[in-house]
This record gives C-alpha cells, structure tokens and sequence, in this order.
C-alpha cells in the first residue's frame, strides 16, 4: 500500500526530531557482525553515548566553522568496541557535511586497514529507507572500491598510518587517532603526528585521540594529553572508559568470578571442585563486602561492566594470569616503567616487520642460534631462534625468526628442538641447564649424537643461578638498549601474532629487585610469567667467548692461557672462513643493489612531494594579476601565465616550490 505525500512528511517529520539525538541516528541506521557472521543491530553502550552526544554530531555542532574544535580523549580498556563506534560516527559526519575529507589514523599500516574494512561491512549492511521512501540506503553511497579511500556524500574517509609528512598539505573535518600511546615505531612519531593532524581542522570540526594507556609518565604523548586534560589545563574533553566502571572499589588481588558448576568447569577447560572445595570458597567469601554468593553456581564481586559482550570469567582468566597485563588492557591503568629492566619504546621502534621462518632461507650463511628456557610447574618452555646478523665495522645485530612456547612433556620437548634444529641447523643451542633442563638436555645431546651431529660442539649448557641471571639480564639489557643518537638497537622482535606479544609482555614485566640480604635478583614473576624473557637472554652470552659477563656483585676471576685459547677445530676454522668470503661477496652484491634501490628511493619521494605540490595548487581560487580572471593557483605555476612576482598567485606558487623542494618547470 502506497503512502500519502501527508504520511510520508510525517515519517521524516519523525526521524528528524528522533535524529536529533546522534546516539538514536546511530542505532537506527547501522548493523553490526558478530564473531560468528550474523547480522545485529548496532547498540551502543553508556559510556560510547557519552562521547558520540558531546561530539560535532550533537551539542558541539556549531562548532563546525568556527575555528574551534571539539577535541577528545579516551583512556580506554581493549576489545570495548570504540573502534566500531567512531566508525558510526564518522559515516554520519561524512553525511552532514559533504564535500570535505575525514583521516583515521593508526600506529600501523594494517591496523588502519582492519578500521577501514569495519567502516565497509557498516556501509554494506546500513539499513534502507522502506519502499514507500525510495528504499535506498540511509548513507547517501558515493564510490567505496577503494580499501583506504571511501566516499559518503562526496566526503571522503581516509585511513592512513601514522606519518606526519604524509598527513601536513590537507584539510579536513574531522580526525581519529587509534591508539595513539602505541605510535613508537619512530622518536616522537605520536607528537608530529598529532601536530599535523591538528592543524587539519583548523577551521573547526572534530579530532579523537583515544587509546589503551603504555606509560604513567606525563611527558609521554598520550598520557599527558590525557591527564592535562583531566585536570582542566587543556581545552580537552577526556573520557575514562575501563571494562570494569567500579574497579576501583573491587579487590583485584582477589578473583573477580569462580564458577562453582562442575559442568561448566568441565566444558572451559577448568579443575572440577570437591564438595570440600565449594564448602570452603564459600566460608570464605559469604560474609566478604562486595561479594556475590550464589550456591551451586558462582561466587563473583559485585563488578559493573557496561560492555554486555564482555565476559567476567574472560576477565577473570586475564586477571589470574597477568594482573599488570590486566589493569592496563582492560582497567586503563598505564604502566609505571620505573623499575623495568627494557623499556616498551625500546621493543616496538626496533620490530622485526616479517613473519615468522619456519627454515634458514635457501643461500643464507649466517649464524642461527637458538636459545631455551624450561619449563618449572606450570609455566612455559620457551624457545627463540636468532639470526646473527654481521655488520662491518659494528656489533653484530640479532633478529628474530621464530618464537615457540610449550607445556609439552620432556621427549615432545627434544622432538621439537632436534626438529627447528634440522631447518635451521644452529650453530649455538644456549639451554638453561637448571632443574627440567638437564633432563632435556641430556635426551637432546643423545639424540643428536645418534643422528651424526656434535652435542659438544652445539650444545652450551647454562646454569642458572641468581648471579648468573643477573649476568645475562645486564647483556641482553645491553643489547636491547638503543643507540642515543640513531634510536636504534642491535636486537629485532617479531611482534604480531599472539605468542609474540606474550613474549615480549615477559621481557618488559621483569623488574631488578634489592633482596634484604643485599643481592640483587630479576625477575618479572611479580607480575606474571618471565620464561621468554630468559629464553632471549641467552643471547648475551653468545657475544662472551669465557662465559658469561661478570656481575658487579660476583667474584673476580682472572683468565688463564686457557681462557684466551682458540679451540675451534680445523674444520670449523676452515666452514667459517668459507662463509666469510662467501658473506663478503654477497656484501658486496647487497651493497650495489642498495645504492640502486636508494637512487629508486629518491626519485620516488621528489615525485611524491611532486604530487603533494600540485595537488595543494589544484585547490582554492586566486586572482592572476597577468590575466585578470580567478584561476586556480596551478595555473600561476606556468611562466607563460604569470609574470608578476606581486600577484599572490606567483607568490603562493613559489611557497609551494619551497616546501616541497620541487621548481616551476617540474610543476
């Protein structure tokens, strides 16, 4: 049944007084998939309506133009959704105002492309208008082809990593920065970034900065921008957005949630509980504040999650298992990195981009050294294989190629060190020789002799004890730490995949502790779990032909002829130097196809500032003073066509050259 012309006035008539509240715009307009592929509406929890309600969408509308800005920032918990939530905004925003541009920034290049892909599935599944209104889309649909570029009501939505240069030259309406704590791929990447993407909205829109929190230090990007704005030193509106809104009145040394059903115990994976177990959880925790007792199901603390997605006993497994970890991804609380042996920045400006290796590559000649620590109860087996990587004239650098944690028993163990060791074939296996891994090691050493290979030769036993730790904490800190000038340090670490993070959450948890007895110990068992980090450690002892370094508190040995001695086998003399004068050519070759790649390089960054100089005369009108008529300032580029140096036409266009190091005759 068709609609009357008075029917259809009040449908709209309607929707715009409904719409006039962003948060119902939203909601009424976008789906959202879950993790198993079914289509929902979108809802938004509190906290998000908060935000989206004080932005340019509502009461700061009127800002827009003005030359002042709505500007935010959020510390917020993982997982919450505030991805999918500015992605809403953002959509809306580029339907209101058209004909401009709107940036997301990430820290990398494949986060930005995950939140680009989140705004396609948005658009793909919007609602339509009914039939009697048309029904199209609600989003007025331009071009969305593009994977970084898409177009809503000829606004475009532009995702990008963080780069400065590639950011200063445009204008906008609108900015998000994703995770802004986490941009320290470079020195001071997140301030330059910030100061470009500023200066976008110069005539008034909208800027984001949200993100999990890295450091409690002031004088690191984020947090300050976050806590000078809490404070009221800045014109900002922050927002604090934990998974857990009264945290604060929770007791985290406790656990958040204990199912008492041995049903569902069974089903996660969980140890069932004996009837005396439940009686005495019970006992415990009925007359506890702040606990809820529920007999024959669960015993949990009164805890207020606003994300109805968000699991307790998810977040209690995070708890037990790493309480720092937990307090930062998902309560906000950053860092404190006062008393951490290697700092967060160190790791992530010096990564390793590639994926893991499964085998030395075909041709490659360089030193592959693997390092294990073993497991005690409970923890981890930890492995890490290392390139060497020889430098002339330098250290050598250590890059990482594959990281392996297990629980697995003792012979599965071996199996799977004699397996890495067949494709990469090691030169060193440095193995932590305490408890478990004399048993380990000593199958691993029969093994390898019965398959023709030198246990002596690859196998360096280490005994771990509290000053020898302390030997290899100091080397591998040495090692990590960067250059002061270049930033950059002799050590690469893979990063993106789960286990890698986990193991890198191992090495910056480890703190140096003064123990009453005046030793001093490292450990990051306080907080977690440490096994990768004393995996890696290893590494320092590889650069020490004697042993490793001598701690300040240890005792003082001189070395002997014996000490000093080379008792490298003639073999192994003659295998070494032919991959010296192997490694020299390719050197060389290498050295060539980089100068090739620089020239490549150099022309490809003249022709992009190339680009960025016409593009930026290609906007806005002047008036020629050789033409008199409004022209666009590329045409003052042309010497045919401007010869007046007066006319501000000649002057904008010698500006431009300027800035991007590029001529007239080029342009």
């Amino acid at each position: 049944m068709s609609l009357s012309a008075h029917e259809v006035k009040q449908i709209k008539k309607h929707y715009a007084n409904k719409w006039l509240d962003p948060v119902a715009r939203i909601e009424d307009v976008f789906n959202i998939r879950r993790a198993d592929g079914s289509l929902v509406p979108l809802k938004l929890p509190e906290p998000q309506k908060q935000m989206i309600r004080d932005g340019i969408l509502g009461k700061n509308r009127d800002l827009v133009g003005s030359g002042i800005s709505y500007v935010s920032v959020t510390n917020k918990g993982r997982q919450l959704g505030f991805s999918v939530a500015l992605a809403a905004e953002q959509l809306l925003i580029a339907e209101d105002f058209p004909n401009t541009n709107i940036f997301y920034v990430a820290t990398v290049t494949e986060q930005a492309d995950d939140w680009m892909r989140k705004v396609q599935q948005m658009i793909d599944d919007a609602n339509h208008w009914p039939a009697e209104l048309g029904g199209r889309s609600m989003l007025n649909i331009t071009n969305t082809k593009k994977v970084f570029d898409k177009i809503i009501n000829d606004t475009h939505i532009i995702g990008l990593s963080a780069n400065p240069s590639a950011i200063r030259g445009k204008t906008g309406i609108s900015v998000v920065f994703d995770e802004a704590a986490w941009a320290i791929r470079e020195r001071g990447i997140a301030r330059e970034t910030w100061k470009a993407l500023k200066y976008l909205i110069r005539q008034g829109g909208s800027a984001r900065i949200q993100s999990t929190p890295r450091l409690s230090d002031e004088e690191e990007f984020f947090w300050g921008l976050y806590k000078k704005g809490e404070a009221g030193s800045l014109a900002i509106h922050t927002y604090e957005c934990p998974a857990i809104e009264n945290w604060r009145d929770l007791d985290l040394e406790e656990p958040l949630y204990i199912d008492l059903n041995n049903q569902r115990r069974s089903k996660m994976g969980l140890s069932l509980l004996t009837d005396e177990n439940i009686k005495d959880l019970l006992e415990k925790y009925k007359s506890r504040d702040n606990f809820i007792v529920k007999e024959g199901d669960s015993i949990q603390q009164d805890v207020h999650i606003p994300y109805w997605w968000v699991n307790i006993a998810d977040l209690e497994t995070d708890r037990a298992s790493d309480l720092e970890q937990f307090r930062q991804e998902n309560l906000g609380v950053p860092l404190d990195e006062t008393y951490k042996l290697i700092k967060s920045e160190w790791i992530y400006s010096n990564a390793n981009d590639g994926v893991e290796w499964n085998a030395r590559p075909q041709g490659n000649t360089n030193r592959f050294i693997l390092c294990c620590d073993f497991a005690q109860v409970r923890d981890l087996s930890a492995f890490t294989v290392v390139e060497e990587v020889l430098v002339p004239d330098r250290q050598a650098m250590y890059i990482e190629r594959k990281i392996v944690e297990t629980q697995a028993d003792y012979p599965e163990q071996r199996d799977i060190i004699f397996d890495m060791h067949m494709a990469f074939r090691f030169s060193e296996i440095q193995l932590d020789f305490t408890g478990h891994g004399r048993v380990i090691s000593q199958m691993l050493a029969e093994k390898l002799d019965n398959n023709s290979f030198s246990s002596r030769v690859l196998l360096k036993n280490n005994t771990f004890t509290m000053q020898s730790k302390e030997q290899m904490a100091i080397g591998f800190r040495n090692i990590v730490m960067p250059d002061p000038i270049t930033g950059k340090s002799r050590y690469r670490w893979l990063h993106k995949e789960k286990h890698h993070q986990d193991a890198i959450r191992h090495c910056m948890r480890v703190e140096k502790e003064i123990l009453p007895q005046g030793g001093v110990r490292y450990s990051g068992k306080m907080h977690g779990r440490d096994d990768h980090f004393w995996s890696k450690a290893q590494i320092a002892l590889v650069e020490v032909p004697t042993g490793v370094p001598r701690a300040h508190s240890g005792k003082i040995r001189k070395k002997t002829a014996v000490d000093v001695t080379d008792r490298r086998s003639m073999g192994q003399k003659l295998i070494e130097d032919i991959n010296r004068k192997r490694y020299q050519i390719d050197r060389e070759e290498e050295e060539a196809r980089e100068e090739i790649l620089r020239e490549k390089r150099k022309t490809f960054l003249h022709n992009r500032e190339l680009n960025f100089a016409r593009k930026a005369l290609q906007n806005g009108v002047v008036i020629c003073r050789t033409k008199h008529k409004p022209v666009k300032p590329i045409h003052c580029a042309d010497r045919k066509n401007c010869s007046n140096p007066r006319c501000p036409g000649f002057k904008y266009v010698e500006e431009i050259c300027a800035r991007y190091g590029v001529t007239k005759d080029e342009l």
